[in-house]
C-alpha cells in the first residue's frame, strides 16, 4: 500500500474540496436566496440574548422527552404550536466566534478527512472506469445527503431551496474531490 500516494491524495483532494466550498459558498449566487433576514435583528437578537442562556441547539416550540412529561392540556397546546407555528430550529452562539483562521483550520483538516475516506474508497473499487469511481462518490454523497439534509427539510422545516443547493453542492463537491483521487490512482496503479 502506497501510504504517501494515499496522503498526498487526502491533501489535494481535501484542498479542492475547500476551495470549493469556498467558491461554492462566497462566489457562486447558490445559497444566497436560500437565506431571510429577519425583519428587525437587534430585536430578534435581543430575545435571543434575554432567553438563551447558553450556546447550542433551540427548538421551538419546546416538547420534554423522558420523565418530565407535560399534562394533556400542555401537551395539545404545544402540539398545536408545533403544527401551525411559529416553529424554530437554531444553532445559537452566545459567545464570541472566535478566530476565523482557527474555524479555516478545523474545515481544511475535515475536508482532508473527508478526501482520505473517498481516497480508501476509489482505491478499493474494483472498477477502472472514471465515470464509476466518480458515481461511486456521488453515491456517498447522495446518502449524505438523504440520511442528514433531507431529514431537516422533513422534520425542521429547512427550506426546499436550501435543500436542493445543498444537494447539488455536495455532488459538485463530491465529483471534483473523486476526480482528483482518480487521478492519484489510475486504474494501472491499482493497489491489490
Amino acid at each position: 500500500m502506497n501510504t504517501k500516494k494515499i496522503v498526498y491524495s487526502a491533501i489535494v483532494g481535501g484542498v479542492v474540496f475547500f476551495i470549493w466550498g469556498g467558491i461554492s459558498h462566497s462566489l457562486l449566487p447558490f445559497y444566497n436566496n436560500t437565506f431571510h433576514a429577519f425583519t428587525n435583528e437587534d430585536e430578534v437578537a435581543h430575545v435571543i440574548s434575554a432567553n438563551a442562556p447558553a450556546s447550542g441547539i433551540y427548538f421551538m416550540p419546546w416538547m420534554p422527552m423522558g420523565e418530565s412529561q407535560p399534562d394533556s392540556a400542555t401537551a395539545a397546546k404545544l402540539m398545536d404550536r408545533l403544527m401551525n407555528g411559529p416553529f424554530l430550529f437554531a444553532a445559537i452562539r452566545v459567545n464570541p466566534l472566535g478566530s476565523y483562521p482557527m474555524l479555516f483550520a478545523v474545515e481544511i483538516v475535515n475536508d482532508i478527512l473527508i478526501a482520505l475516506l473517498v481516497t480508501l474508497l476509489i482505491i478499493s473499487l474494483k472498477t477502472s472506469s472514471f465515470r464509476d469511481r466518480i458515481l461511486a462518490a456521488e453515491g456517498v454523497a447522495l446518502i449524505v445527503f438523504f440520511t442528514r439534509v433531507v431529514r431537516d427539510w422533513n422534520w425542521y422545516s429547512f427550506s426546499t431551496s436550501y435543500t436542493l443547493v445543498t444537494g447539488l453542492d455536495m455532488l459538485v463537491g463530491f465529483s471534483l474531490l473523486a476526480f482528483v483521487v482518480s487521478r492519484f490512482f489510475r486504474p494501472q496503479q491499482q493497489m491489490t
